[in-house]
């Protein structure tokens, strides 16, 4: 599953081993300290010594890497397929940058003629070249598939030894052990994508394999290592850590275990696990025939987005072939000569493989010999990345907007807001407010180190008069305002020394303007154009680059400006770490190269702003809690930093380094609803009035008919022309709905034990009820509700005699297709789910007695669209297919979280994440639908009353149309 990270990792692995015995030592890694993303490349072949000399016993063999096959010179660590072909006796091989001294592991371990692949992430030696040592004769094989360009990412450690069951409990057969990670031999608690393992089955009893997965998911199908009886076998694991800290290692067979831990992933780098899925599986069809290619694909599927996709980490497995032979992975073009998977007749095997992604949005895999073959994704590589940010921590209290933000490390930083009040951050005194006048509206803070910041703002001097000041913090606290520009604004200030600051703003006339401080003295202002000036950012006291109202972007020397139009709107940030490379954002983004302006794709933010650590690294923030990263030349997919139900406003973010950024943002609410019409795939929008709070719940019976309602308890009916009823407050909260027709809606309210319906128009209380959990609705004349403590239905007249539910139990969500079928979500107080379904007399279990269990404690949203026939997602991506055989496993599908889904027909449904990415059922398989366009695209309820014809609903006041 995840036997290698080879997208992010900068390690040599260490497993040392001595001939005739299996011993694990604790490995010496070789750490090729790198942050820039991975560059995957067509595989080819750099070394094969079976057309030469067999290297001996003992024998070192040095590889040329960089300057070949695509490795530049520059690269730090290069991602190597490294193969032992027919050793004359057991051993391992050792790959060492060249130049260092070899150390006591090993990469891979073999026994005598017996031909092994792994893969290898190798620092780059002394005249770009690694060393490979064989402690037995043996011919070796090394295919290049990428190499990191510069340095940081992965965090590699001394490795520390986490389990080992031969001292122990040797683990039994189908059983799993968990193994606490996080905390542990430098491994922190929090902030991490994934750790790296070395994972080994020792003396196995038979025939098996090893998973390693987060503790308490679900367990995968695929598998890590594929062992026979008695047979020692290791090998490298990548895996995102569970419940506790933990990750859960299962057995197939009884084997002991050994767990070392090497390093870990921090999260926002451009390397995003997730659940393993598994993308392909002949073995239900027919098996891929010697000299054939199957393409697979990877795109859109369980967490890997459809774009912005470098490469993906497979699991590849050969399974039973009809002889010897090879596997080998590549993208679109010609197949290379090399090879990522080596077996035998019979036998099977598997190897983690970094896979670069073609341009058609497969992986090919080609067989020279007959075999079935497994391809399990768990991993890829962004172009750009996703920040992940902490819990907000509230610094001021007086209601204000902070304005800036400015850090200059992890440990310091200073804000600034529009009420007068001036705060810093240390590590000793936490946030130190101070207000040294309190009518002035601070726009803009930039601090040189801990221990200089300067901030400027505007306060009023008369009716319809304003003037510019300035104060500075040294450490001791910030001084008295001075006066700097009269009769105008600053709204942007940088000081990348303590003796020299740029800060621009407006005149009286709104032109702009620049003022410099020397750390004691501000200049007279200077003015630069007929544009007011909204943002700066100077690297150097010999380089500026200045941002205007009108979207014009300047840079040079400070008096020696070259200005070109860069912007479609207002700059609101640029962000230059030298005078080669600037950032400036707005309503789009571009960057710049010491020459030129180039736009960027978009980032798919409103209003951003960036911060740039490095030239190959920025952090940018919008509106409605958006974060996003540039990577080495492009964005990622958008994540939002404040959850589903809070809207945040950046309005600004510092990153003094690639591990740490600080926001300011502001809170704000509203809603939105979309419409999602594929066959005319037109998008129109129109403005409606909601109420306070944001919508939560859609019905819709037909393309021309839906109710809305949100978290305040209002609700709407319209159409798809854009004709909206006036919002009705019904007095309940955050309401769920059902509309079996254009006529006729029900509505649970969630706080208030009441129910309500639609008929004729208007809206008025039905029968009393306390199950106020959910509801659905076949008809004016049946319902069902579920609540806290049982479900009951509706005849169109009064409600039923109330089925208690099981002990334990509480309702959560009801789905009905008829009278006479519907399926109900039940968790328990343990917090697992399980169902019950509505056979038009009573409520009883699936396909036993009891409740049927779902193995997910979060369940997010449910629909049916035939008896036996319905689809439940949860709030961890997943989603759940109801037959006659009762609930499957889970199916990732989405990395974000699912927050509902509708099924109109038994082999087409849509489901939606809390990030507006949308995703389709065909029936038999997931696929990405795409996001939905505009600012905020979060979405929370979707209701489908045919297929291709859906209307999703989420937080903010517009509503799009497809259609």
């Amino acid at each position: 599953m995840r036997r290698a990270f080879l997208s992010l990792l900068s390690l040599m692995i260490a497993l040392a081993v001595v001939p005739g015995t299996f011993l694990f030592s604790t490995p010496t890694a070789h750490a090729a300290t790198v942050t820039g993303a991975y560059v995957p490349l067509t595989p080819a072949r750099l070394l094969d010594t079976r057309t030469g000399t067999t290297p001996a016993a003992g024998s070192v063999t040095n590889v040329t890497i960089t300057g070949r096959a695509g490795v530049p010179g520059g690269a730090t660590a290069v991602v190597l397929n490294v193969t032992a072909v027919g050793p004359s006796a057991p051993g391992f091989l050792t790959v060492f940058p060249k130049g260092s001294a070899r150390p006591t592991a090993s990469n891979l371990n073999f026994t005598a003629l017996q031909t092994v692949p792994n893969q290898v992430v190798a620092t780059v030696g002394s005249s770009g070249a690694v060393s490979i040592y064989a402690s037995s004769r043996a011919n070796i094989v090394v295919d290049v598939a990428g190499y990191f360009p510069t340095s940081a990412s992965y965090r590699g450690l001394k490795s520390f030894r986490a389990l080992d069951t031969r001292t122990t409990v040797r683990p039994g057969a189908a059983s799993a052990t968990t193994v606490p990670i996080a905390g542990r031999g430098g491994v922190p608690t929090n902030g991490v994508a994934a750790v790296v393992l070395n994972l080994a089955a020792v003396n196995p009893s038979s025939d098996g394999y090893l998973t390693a997965y987060p503790s308490g998911s679900a367990r995968p199908t695929a598998s890590n290592i594929n062992y026979q009886p008695k047979e020692n076998l290791a090998g490298l694991v990548v895996t995102p850590l569970g419940v506790g800290g933990s990750v859960d290692i299962y057995s197939l067979r009884a084997s002991d275990l050994i767990v070392d831990v090497l390093g870990w992933i921090p999260s926002g780098t451009s390397y995003v696990p997730v659940p393993a899925h598994r993308a392909l599986d002949t073995r239900s069809n027919v098996a891929v025939a010697a000299g054939t290619s199957v393409k697979v694909p990877v795109l859109g599927r369980a967490g890997v987005p459809m774009s912005g996709v470098t490469a993906v980490e497979l699991d590849v497995t050969a399974v039973r072939p009809t002889r010897a032979g090879y596997l080998t992975t590549y993208p679109t073009g010609p197949r290379p000569t090399a090879s990522n998977v080596n077996f035998v007749t019979s036998r099977t095997i598997a190897n983690s493989v970094t896979a670069k992604v073609g341009s058609d949005g497969y992986v090919n895999v080609y067989a020279s010999a007959t075999t079935h073959v497994v391809v399990d994704v768990v991993g890829y590589t962004a172009k750009g990345g996703s920040a992940v940010w902490g819990a907000p921590q509230q610094i001021l209290q007086n209601g204000a907007h902070l304005t800036g933000v400015s850090c200059t490390s992890a440990a310091f930083c200073a804000a600034v807001d529009q009420n007068g009040t001036l705060t810093a951050m240390t590590t000793t005194g936490g946030w130190q407010n101070a207000i040294v006048d309190p009518w002035v509206n601070w726009t803009g803070v930039s601090c040189a180190n801990d221990a200089t910041c300067v901030a400027v703002g505007t306060r009023p001097i008369a009716p319809s008069r304003t003037e510019a000041v300035a104060t500075t913090y040294d450490a001791s606290g910030w001084s008295r305002p001075t006066a700097v520009l009269p009769h105008g604004t600053l709204d942007a200030i940088s000081c990348p020394t303590p003796t020299f600051c740029m800060a621009v703003g407006r005149d009286s006339s709104s032109r702009g303007v620049t003022v410099q401080f020397d750390g004691s003295i501000w200049s007279a202002p200077t003015t630069t154009g007929p544009a007011a000036l909204t943002a700066v950012s100077c690297p150097t006291d010999a380089f500026c680059a200045t941002g205007a109202s009108d979207g014009a972007v300047s840079t040079g020397a400070p008096g020696s400006w070259t200005t070109k139009p860069v912007i479609g709107g207002a700059v609101l940030s640029v962000s230059c770490v030298s005078e080669s490379f600037c950032m400036a954002t707005g309503d789009r983004e571009a960057t710049f190269d010491g020459t030129t302006w180039t736009y960027l794709p978009w980032s798919k933010l409103f209003h951003s702003r960036a911060s740039c650590a490095t030239a190959t690294r920025c952090t940018v923030v919008g509106d409605f809690g958006g974060t996003n990263l540039y990577l080495n030349g492009g964005f990622g997919s958008p994540s939002y930093l404040s959850g589903d139900d809070t809207d945040a406003e950046m309005t600004a973010v510092s990153c003094p380094t690639t591990d740490f950024c600080a926001i300011a943002d502001n809170n704000r609410s509203g809603s939105v609803v979309w419409r999602w019409d594929q066959p005319t795939g037109t998008l129109g929008k129109v403005v409606i009035t909601t109420g306070e709070g944001n919508l939560r719940s859609v019905s819709c019976p037909t393309a021309t008919f839906c109710a809305v309602a949100n978290s305040s308890g209002y609700v709407l009916t319209g159409t798809s022309t854009g004709t909206w009823s006036v919002p009705v407050n019904l007095g309940r909260d955050d309401l769920r709905l059902s509309c079996p027709s254009d006529t006729f809606c029900a509505a649970a309210g969630r706080t208030y034990a009441s129910m309500l319906m639609f008929s004729g128009g208007s809206w008025a209380p039905m029968p009393a009820t306390h199950l106020t959990k959910d509801v659905s609705c076949t008809s004016p004349s049946f319902c069902a509700a579920i609540g806290s403590a049982g479900v009951s239905r509706f005849d169109g007249t009064q409600w039923g005699v109330q089925t208690r539910l099981p002990n334990g139990q509480s309702g959560s969500k009801v789905s009905c297709v008829s009278p006479t079928y519907c399926v109900a979500v039940l968790v328990a107080t343990n917090g697992a789910s399980s169902s019950l379904t509505w056979n038009g007399t009573t409520w009883n279990g699936l396909s036993w007695s009891g409740p049927t269990p779902i193995t997910t404690s979060t369940i997010s949203a449910l629909s049916c669209a035939a008896e036996a026939a319905c689809i439940a997602t949860d709030q961890e991506g997943n989603a759940y297919r109801l037959t006659s055989m009762g609930w499957s496993g889970p199916t990732a599908v989405s990395s974000a979280g699912l927050s509902g889904v509708a099924c109109p027909s038994t082999t087409w449904c849509m489901a939606v994440d809390r990030t507006g990415g949308t995703f389709v059922w065909d029936g038999t398989t997931w696929s990405v639908r795409g996001v939905v366009p505009g600012d905020d695209t979060r979405l929370s309820a979707v209701s489908c009353p045919a297929v291709n014809h859906c209307t999703a609903v989420g937080p903010s006041a517009l509503l799009r149309t497809f259609g």
